[in-house]
């Protein structure tokens, strides 16, 4: 309840005997300085401050007394806008109509002008810039600018709650830290020893994350720290995955770009082809600054292969350099190449012709097996695209321009331009297609099979569809209209519980079989 004083008395004779009601509002003034800080600029009428003794009495819902007898004080950084007539601080509020007010109901206030602090037990709420606290007691103290809350704490931003056993909230920086806190927002679950959380950015110390909803979730990520930047991203350290009550990975850290990327993949896949047999599929990204990361994408089996790669991200471009070893060729299975090394380097998108554009470069030694080429190679590349030209419910579709050139150390050049459009239509959320169509055309030589153009005249679909509530069907072709004829297919079963998916991918051209576990966001 809002607590409303009754009578108050002040030995002051331009006041005395006079009934007002008691409005506790505190008005955060964050940069307020010293200077200027006089009767005329506080929340409050000159009142003297020593010698005389204010008495406040108040009644709260069950009648209990709440006693204080102090001298009134300046409340700096905060100003306690109450024991002062109606229009006094209606005057006061006016002069500070832009500073976020700070609210506080409970069933018992105190206040201490000596050390400029309130307390609120019983039931205890505060409201500070769309900010609300709930809690057995609160206190606010305003020469620290800062607000502790204990017992039953719960701290609500909008959709983002979380709970504690303590909170202390600095007004000035707008951050709250809370002990043994857990909470939810944007639908991602976590909880922590300690939660630091801004409007920007929640830290999470000795936390445990999930995106699954269940009251028991089926899987969870823990980690020595977790930076959770609302709907946008979550970088985790010292991760581990654990699906119910077992681990089953472990991760040095593991980035989720929550904008890119619909559900977390922290999983390595099990797969089987010709060349590694039986392997582990694996994709590892550390972040080193806040431009630069490096990426490991392994394949583990009787024989290793992958990339591994230093990915630069600049305001206009960005700067790859790679190393591959092993690599297979998707569309041509009994070739494989190495890279050492290979620099990329791409623009970011810009406007070119009413079109989305970007603009690459790259240099590389190549050596290919099992022809037993090797060569250098600089290629340089342009691809447009229209953007959504058809954008509905559920549907989008969209062209693409691409040209390419490449030179080799054997003085041979291969040339490419191109057009394709794709388009993709969700019938519900457990059905939908895609369609393309791709042409180019292609001229020079190459002296590697990894750099030909696979179905240089084609078409495409894929169809996904839940089957009941627990399984899903995938099918996607390739027809190439050149040679008329399918070029490849891949089939994939999927069986869902709750928030994990097992999927099995089959894929015809490289005989090659997998087995996927996605966590799903739900």
């Amino acid at each position: 309840m809002e607590v409303k004083l009754q009578a108050w008395t002040i030995p002051h004779s331009a006041i005395r005997n006079q009934h007002f009601t008691l409005r506790i509002i505190i008005a955060a003034i964050g940069v307020v300085t010293m200077i200027g800080v006089t009767s005329a600029g506080m929340c409050m009428p000159d009142v003297p401050a020593t010698g005389d003794v204010a008495s406040i009495i108040a009644n709260d819902e069950n009648g209990a007394l709440s006693k204080q007898k102090n001298g009134l004080q300046p409340f700096v950084p905060l100003c306690l806008s109450a024991l002062v007539p109606d229009k006094a601080t209606d005057n006061a509020l006016e002069e500070r109509k832009e500073a976020p007010l700070l609210k506080l109901d409970a069933d018992a206030i105190e206040y201490d002008p000596s050390h400029r602090m309130g307390k609120a037990e019983g039931n205890a709420s505060m409201e500070y810039a769309g900010v609300r606290m709930t809690a057995d007691s609160i206190v606010v103290d305003s020469a620290a600018g800062t607000v502790t809350a204990m017992g039953n704490v719960s701290i609500i931003n909008g959709d983002r709650v979380i709970s504690g056993s303590k909170i202390e909230y600095d007004l000035k920086a707008d951050r709250a830290v809370i002990d043994d806190g857990r909470g939810s927002a944007e639908g991602i679950f976590f909880s922590g020893k300690k939660v630091e959380a801004s409007r920007r950015l929640i830290s999470i110390v000795e936390g445990t994350f999930t995106a699954c909803s269940a009251a028991h979730p089926h899987y969870r990520l823990t980690a020595k720290s977790i930076e959770y930047y609302p709907d946008s991203s979550m970088l985790l350290r010292r991760v581990s995955v654990w699906i119910g009550r077992h681990r089953i990975f472990y991760l040095p850290q593991y980035r989720w770009n929550m904008k890119e990327e619909k559900n977390l993949q922290p999983l390595p896949a099990v797969s089987y082809d010709g060349y590694y047999g039986w392997h582990l599929s694996t994709v590892y990204v550390q972040q080193m600054d806040e431009f630069t990361s490096a990426s490991a994408d392994l394949k583990i089996g009787n024989k290793i292969g992958g990339r591994l790669n230093i990915h630069r991200e600049e305001s206009s471009y960005d700067l790859d350099f790679a190393v591959d070893r092993n690599r297979l060729i998707p569309d041509y299975p009994d070739y494989r190449v190495s890279y050492a090394p290979s620099l990329s380097i791409a623009t970011k998108e810009f406007s070119l012709l009413k079109h989305k554009a970007i603009v690459g470069a790259d240099y590389g030694s190549i050596h290919e097996l099992p022809t037993d080429i090797h060569s250098s190679r600089a290629g340089m590349k342009l691809q447009a695209r229209s953007g959504d030209i058809i954008e509905g419910d559920g549907e989008k579709g969209e062209y693409y321009l691409n040209a390419g050139k490449s030179w080799y150390g054997t003085d041979e050049a291969y040339s490419s331009i191109g057009f394709a459009l794709e388009y993709e239509k969700k019938l519900d959320k457990h059905a939908g297609f895609e369609l393309g169509y791709g042409w180019n055309r292609i001229w020079g030589s190459t002296p590697f099979v990894s750099d030909r153009l696979s179905a240089p005249h084609h078409l495409k679909g894929a169809v996904r569809r839940d089957i009941g509530r627990d399984w899903s069907l995938g099918l996607k072709t390739t027809y190439d209209l050149s040679v008329g004829d399918i070029w490849d297919t891949e089939f994939s079963l999927g069986r869902y519980l709750h928030c994990v998916e097992i999927r099995a991918v089959w894929r015809k051209r490289t005989e090659a079989f997998g087995l996927e576990i996605d966590l799903l966001r739900n």
